[in-house]
C-alpha cells in the first residue's frame, strides 16, 4: 500500500497555473467556449476602459441663405466649427488611466487563468486518482483469487483434521474484507470517471498527465533563476 500512497501526489496548484493556465484544450468544448468568450469580453473592456479618457471630437455646422429685396442679390454663408475639451488631469491623469488599464487587463487575465487551471488540477488529480485505483483494483482482484485458493487449502485441511475451524474462518472473513474493499474501489473508479467526464470529453484512459523534472543548478542560473521546474 505505501508504493501505492507514494505513486500518486497532489498535482501541485502552482505547478498547473504555471504549465497549463492559458491551455483549456483538456476541458470539454463548452468550457473551452466559455473562457475564449470571457477573454474576448476581457480584452474588450480593456480597450475601451484604455482609451477612454479621450474626449470625442464635437463638430457644429451652420448655414445661412439670405435674399437681398432691394438688388436681388443672393448671400448663402457656410459656418463650420470643431471642439474638443480635453481634461489632461482627470482621474490623476492619462497616464494614471492607461496605467490602471493595463493593470486591470493583466489582473482579470491571470483570474481567468488561474480558473483554467483550477479546473486542469481538478481534472488531473480525477485522472491520478483514477489510474491509482485502477491498480489498487488489479491488485484486489490478485488478492481475491489468492483468497479463493488459501480458502481451498484450508478447507481441505479442516476436513483432514490438519487445522483448526478458527484458520478457515480467517481466510474467510479474509475474503469478505477483501470483497468490500473491491466494492469500494469500483464505485470510487466510477466516482472519478464521472468527475472527469464533468470537466472534459476526453476518455479519462487518454488523458496525458503533465510531468515535472528538476531544473539542473547550471541551467537555472542560465534562465536568470526564472523556473525551478521544466514541463514535459
Amino acid at each position: 500500500m505505501k508504493l501505492f500512497s507514494a505513486l500518486i501526489p497532489l498535482v501541485s496548484p502552482l505547478l498547473v497555473m504555471i504549465a497549463y493556465g492559458e491551455d483549456s484544450t483538456f476541458l470539454s468544448p463548452e468550457k473551452q467556449r466559455y473562457f475564449e468568450q470571457q477573454q474576448r469580453q476581457i480584452d474588450s473592456g480593456y480597450e475601451k476602459l484604455r482609451y477612454d479618457w479621450l474626449s470625442p471630437i464635437t463638430l457644429k455646422g451652420s448655414g445661412t441663405y439670405e435674399k437681398s429685396a432691394a438688388s436681388g442679390v443672393h448671400d448663402t454663408r457656410y459656418t463650420l466649427s470643431a471642439g474638443m475639451a480635453q481634461d489632461l488631469f482627470r482621474s490623476g491623469g492619462i497616464t494614471y488611466a492607461i496605467g490602471y488599464a493595463d493593470t486591470k487587463h493583466e489582473a482579470d487575465t491571470l483570474g481567468l487563468q488561474r480558473d483554467i487551471s483550477d479546473l486542469n488540477r481538478q481534472l488531473f488529480n480525477a485522472v491520478l486518482s483514477y489510474r491509482k485505483n485502477a491498480l489498487l483494483l488489479e491488485q484486489s482482484e490478485l488478492k481475491l483469487k489468492n483468497g479463493k485458493i488459501e480458502i481451498f487449502l484450508k478447507q481441505k485441511q479442516y476436513e483432514a483434521g490438519d487445522i483448526d475451524i478458527t484458520l478457515l474462518n480467517n481466510a474467510l472473513m479474509n475474503q469478505s474484507s477483501e470483497l468490500k474493499n473491491n466494492t469500494a474501489i469500483r464505485f470510487s473508479l466510477a466516482q472519478q470517471r464521472l468527475e472527469a467526464a464533468k470537466l472534459s470529453d476526453l476518455p479519462v484512459d487518454s488523458i496525458t498527465l503533465p510531468t515535472f523534472t528538476l531544473t539542473q543548478k547550471d541551467d537555472f542560473w542560465k534562465r536568470g533563476g526564472t523556473s525551478a521546474t521544466t514541463k514535459r
